[in-house]
């Protein structure tokens, strides 16, 4: 009885960590597609939108209007 369960328990842990692998594989196959090529002394412009501010309020809900339920 002790031999049957460890050997279903082995099973169990190679067939999980054989189905993790395969998924951590896929993600990391899938995130490498993608590649830019950036020619020498290229310069990147951002531009923000609505202004960031230097410093920021502690109250989390200073802009969400309770009312409507929706943020300002």
């Amino acid at each position: 009885m002790m031999f049957a369960s460890m050997v279903g328990f082995i099973l169990t842990i190679t067939v999980v960590v054989l189905i993790f692998m395969g998924i951590i594989a896929s993600l990391v196959s899938l995130a490498g597609k993608e590649t830019e090529t950036v020619e020498k002394n290229s310069v990147l412009y951002a531009t923000f939108d609505p202004p960031i501010p230097e410093r920021t309020s502690n109250n989390p809900f200073e802009k969400f209007d309770f009312r409507s339920m929706k943020s300002k």
